[in-house]
């Protein structure tokens, strides 16, 4: 039974060249275009993360904007590189505290910054790093009367990717509470 199987595996010697190059042929039309599909798998990813990164910030740069223009009584507007301080006091505390808050550009880091002074207390961050220049953001008030008055905030967010760059913009407008003559705007 030994002498029979091993006959005819004498009598094969392999592939020849040109059946190996056959099989590479098949192969090589198989996986290239597999491949391109698969990196897709990898680039779109980035691309969308991109996209959301300028969603997600020039979100965060007006929401920070309408938190503050919520509590502020007053509005002033800056000039290059600030944007505007709006300005409120806190009475929910036994000794009132006077709060300025403002928003600037800082053109090294392309950010936007908030910095906050309450009482003695001073803090400054950075909101959004992905403002490009300094007319990507922008503060205003509209008042009819003294009651009614509205911020408004415009940020454009713009973030590289592999292949594009992304810019997304977002609008608010926020009414200011009602100024109290005890607040002291300008």
């Amino acid at each position: 039974m030994t002498g029979r199987l091993s006959a005819p595996l004498r009598s094969r010697r392999g592939l020849t060249i040109i059946e190996m190059a056959v099989v590479l042929f098949i192969v090589a039309l198989v996986a290239v275009p597999l491949a391109a599909i698969a990196s897709q798998f990898f680039i779109l990813p980035t691309e969308w993360q991109a996209n959301v990164t300028a969603m997600r910030d020039a979100r965060e740069a007006v929401k920070w904007v309408a938190d503050d223009a919520r509590q502020a009584a007053c509005f002033e507007i800056g000039f290059e590189p600030d944007y505007g301080t709006l300005s409120w006091t806190d009475y929910t505390v036994s000794s009132p505290i006077r709060f300025n808050v403002r928003y600037f550009y800082e053109s090294s880091t392309t950010s936007l910054i908030r910095e906050e002074v309450g009482g003695d207390l001073t803090t400054t961050r950075p909101i959004i790093d992905t403002i490009a220049e300094y007319d990507d953001f922008w503060l205003s008030l509209e008042a009819s009367d003294k009651a009614d008055r509205i911020i408004r905030a415009s940020a454009i967010a713009t973030t590289e990717s592999v292949r594009d760059t992304y810019q997304r913009t977002h609008d608010i407008a926020v009414m200011m509470r009602p100024s109290l003559l005890l607040e002291g705007c300008s």
